[in-house]
C-alpha cells in the first residue's frame, strides 16, 4: 500500500528546494557580473553552489531561463518595482514616483557590473536582447497601469498618454545610469539624488492638473 508524504515533510522539501534555487540564482548573478553571460557555464554555476550540474537543469532547463530569473529577481528593476507598487495606492503619487526613481538608481549603481553586462550583451545576443526588452517593457507597463489608475482618479491630466510618460520616466533613469555609472559612491549619491528630484518635479509638472 502506497503511503503519502506528510504535509510537514512536503513543506520542508519545498522550502529546501526554494532555498537551493535561490542559491543557484545568486551564484549565477555573481558569475554573470564577473565574466558575462556568454562566458558563464552551468558547470561553473554548479561548482559555485557545490551541487551536481544536473540539479541546475531541474530548476532552469536552459541558461536563458537563468537570465530570465535574474532579471525578475530583487537584483534588477522588476523585483524592486513590484515591491514599490504593492503599497502605492495609499501613498501620494509624488512620493511613489520619487521612490521609483531613487530606488531604481540605487539598485542600478549597486548592481552596476551585471547591468552593464546585460546591456552590452543585449546588443549582440538577440535572445538576451529580447529578455532585456521584456524587462524594460514590463517595468514601463507596470508604471503605466499605476498612472492610468491615477488618471482615472483625476490625479493626472486627462490628455496625458500614460504609456508615453511611463516609458519616458523609465528611459530617463536608465540613460542617467549609462551616462554616470563611472562615478564613485559619493559623487553618485549626490548626482543621482539631484537627478531623481528634478525628474520627479519635471514629471509632476507635465502630468498633473
Amino acid at each position: 500500500m502506497k503511503t503519502s508524504t506528510p504535509p510537514q515533510q512536503q513543506n520542508s522539501r519545498q522550502l529546501q528546494a526554494a532555498a537551493r534555487r535561490q542559491q543557484i540564482l545568486e551564484a549565477a548573478v555573481r558569475l554573470f557580473a564577473q565574466q558575462g553571460v556568454a562566458r558563464t557555464t552551468t558547470r561553473q554555476i554548479a561548482r559555485e553552489v557545490d551541487v551536481a550540474e544536473g540539479l541546475i537543469f531541474r530548476y532552469f532547463p536552459m541558461k536563458l531561463d537563468l537570465v530570465r530569473a535574474v532579471t525578475g529577481s530583487p537584483h534588477v528593476i522588476l523585483g524592486d518595482l513590484r515591491k514599490i507598487m504593492k503599497d502605492s495606492e495609499a501613498r501620494p503619487m509624488a512620493e511613489v514616483m520619487g521612490r521609483v526613481a531613487s530606488v531604481w538608481l540605487d539598485l542600478l549603481h549597486r548592481e552596476a557590473k551585471i547591468f552593464s553586462i546585460l546591456f552590452g550583451e543585449a546588443l549582440i545576443n538577440p535572445e538576451i536582447g529580447h529578455i532585456h526588452y521584456q524587462v524594460i517593457e514590463e517595468g514601463a507597463t507596470t508604471l503605466e497601469r499605476y498612472l492610468e489608475a491615477g488618471k482615472q482618479a483625476g490625479k493626472i491630466t486627462a490628455l496625458v498618454d500614460t504609456k508615453t510618460v511611463a516609458h519616458m520616466y523609465t528611459s530617463s533613469i536608465l540613460m542617467f545610469f549609462l551616462r554616470y555609472r563611472h562615478l564613485n559612491e559619493k559623487a553618485w549619491k549626490k548626482e543621482s539624488a539631484i537627478f531623481a528630484n528634478h525628474l520627479k518635479a519635471a514629471w509632476l509638472r507635465m502630468v498633473t492638473p
